[in-house]
């Protein structure tokens, strides 16, 4: 399965990672391609008809949602050498653009990191005392009541038998 990231979308991702795909596949020396597409996913048909994919077949109620799939095949003319142009290389927009995005999500992970890290350098700093009660200090029944977190009430008049009175 193929997929590129809502917001990568319309840069020619998906066309470059399938074009790769086929380049693979035909220096294997495989004989067509073979794959299913959801019957309303317009922007993948739209895709591999623009590759030359026909819509071979429409398999009914295909995935689990119940939904109908296309069988789209690709024969490939001839199994074709392995072309150097294929790999990526320091010239490739694609493999750049990887590379410069990796580049940014990194240094971004770093700066996260960095800030976690001046935090947790300041709370160690501070030296907060926490008067946590005792048990003999915890009132009988429903201990949330008195901190309003269930607006409808309490749990236990919110869910009949799921939560006992005290």
């Amino acid at each position: 399965m193929l997929v590129v990231v809502k917001r990568y979308r319309k840069l020619g991702l998906g066309r470059e990672l399938v074009r790769r795909c086929l380049a693979v596949m035909q220096r294997e020396r495989a004989h067509e391609c073979v794959l299913e597409v959801e019957h309303n996913n317009e922007g993948a048909l739209r895709l591999y008809d623009s590759l030359g994919f026909i819509r071979d077949k429409r398999l009914e109620k295909y995935y689990l949602t119940g939904n109908d799939a296309f069988r789209m095949k690709l024969r490939f003319k001839q199994p074709c050498d392995w072309r150097e142009e294929t790999e990526p290389t320091d010239d490739d927009g694609l493999y750049r653009m990887g590379l410069e995005f990796l580049q940014r999500e990194r240094e971004k992970t770093q700066t996260e990191m960095d800030a976690l890290a001046g935090l947790t350098d300041a709370m160690k700093a501070t030296q907060v005392d926490v008067d946590w009660p005792d048990d003999d200090d915890v009132p009988d029944g429903d201990v949330t009541e008195g901190l309003r977190l269930w607006p409808d009430g309490k749990l236990s008049t919110q869910y009949p038998g799921k939560y006992e009175e005290a």
